[in-house]
């Protein structure tokens, strides 16, 4: 494998970063067994999933895996990776962060910077990233499929399809994008979209956001009955309105 050799070349405790086909993170066979190695040795830093059509040449979506070579000490080779990831692997499903095209798709400054930032903190993100074990991987059989670790927009599907049952709002879509400055949004067609950084926020200000959207569903304007519909759900709205008023500015900077 190009794998084995990048890491034969790499400097102790160098970084590579390398794409990747998905068929890599999950084939059987000599594939299977060099993977579980690597992961063994723990080399692996992070797995990240991208989009469809990034690439010339190829329709197919990739991944990009990120590895820390060992380090000497004395006549031992230990993890070179930062104490604080050892034994881990960060999964970071980012497939659906890109801007279509007709012929090709793009990475935006705004997926580049929600992969990079979430790689550099090292940060689960629930239904974006998750941080999963050494010993969870070898219970996996050492399978590295991105989609069997951070389900994308688990959360925000979750929270919807409860909330819009109880509140009688049918919804057919369910996104979660870079909205710019906006938390959220109904369309007219049933498609509801949330903000990526939402799911950055407390819980229960989250919560708010959900509800508040899907309240939309029923009532496009601010109206005394879209107010009411949201009370009915939320008694406490008015402070996770003001919370998100006055610190929501705090998550949306990051």
């Amino acid at each position: 494998m190009f794998l084995q050799h990048m890491l034969h070349v790499t400097r102790d405790g160098g970084m590579i970063a390398t794409v990747m086909p998905h068929g890599v993170l999950f084939r059987g066979g000599d594939e299977g067994k060099i993977r579980q190695k690597i992961i063994e040795q723990d080399q692996i830093e992070a797995i990240i999933g991208l989009g469809p059509q990034l690439f010339y040449g190829t329709g197919i979506p990739a991944c990009v895996i990120v590895l820390r070579q060992r380090v000497h000490i004395g006549a031992n080779l230990v993890s070179g990776k930062p104490k604080d990831r050892q034994g881990k692997v960060l999964f970071i499903n980012a497939d659906r962060e890109y801007f279509e095209g007709r012929a090709q798709n793009h990475l935006m400054p705004e997926h580049i910077e929600k992969i990079v930032t979430t790689f550099e903190e090292y940060r689960e993100i629930p239904g974006f990233s998750a941080i999963v074990d050494i010993d969870t991987l070898r219970d996996n059989d050492f399978n590295l499929n991105i989609r069997r670790y951070p389900r994308a927009q688990d959360w925000f599907e979750r929270q919807v399809t409860e909330q819009a049952n109880r509140m009688g709002v049918s919804v057919k879509e369910v996104n979660v994008q870079d909205l710019g400055y906006r938390w959220g949004s109904f369309g007219s067609c049933g498609r509801v979209s949330f903000h990526w950084k939402a799911i950055l926020l407390p819980p229960r200000i989250a919560q708010y956001v959900v509800i508040h959207e899907l309240a939309h569903g029923l009532f496009p304007d601010h109206s005394v009955n879209f107010w009411i519909k949201v009370e009915q759900h939320l008694p406490d709205w008015r402070w996770r309105k003001s919370w998100l008023a006055e610190n929501g500015i705090q998550v949306e900077g990051l």
